[in-house]
Order: C-alpha cells, then structure tokens, then sequence
C-alpha cells in the first residue's frame, strides 16, 4: 500500500511521454517523406541544369 502512489506517478509519467512520444513520431515520419520527395525534386532540376551547361559548353566549342 506505500508503494501504490509511487507506482500511480510513474505510470501517469509513462502516459504522458507516450501522448509526446507517439505524436512526435509519426510528426517525424511524415516530415521525412516530404523531405525525400523535395530532396528528390531538387536533384532532379540540378541534374538537368548541370546537362544543360554541359550542353552549352559544348556547344562553344569547349573540351568536355
């Protein structure tokens, strides 16, 4: 019976770090899908930009 509030405190610590805990993971996963998605984006225009100036240079009569 001396031990109960000790145990009543750390269960309602546990129920609070989960009600963070879970949010912020989801939170985390949803961010780093997007984050894929405009990393990928960003790759793609770079690589057709640096095609492009290879392009031109070659065009000028440049060494490729």
């Amino acid at each position: 019976a001396t031990m109960a509030p000790a145990i009543s405190s750390a269960l309602v610590t546990t129920v609070v770090g989960l009600l963070v805990a879970i949010p912020g993971a989801a939170a985390h996963t949803v961010l780093l899908g997007s984050l894929r998605k405009v990393s990928a984006l960003i790759e793609g225009v770079v690589s057709e930009c640096v095609e492009r100036i290879h392009l031109e240079y070659q065009g000028t009569g440049g060494a490729a």
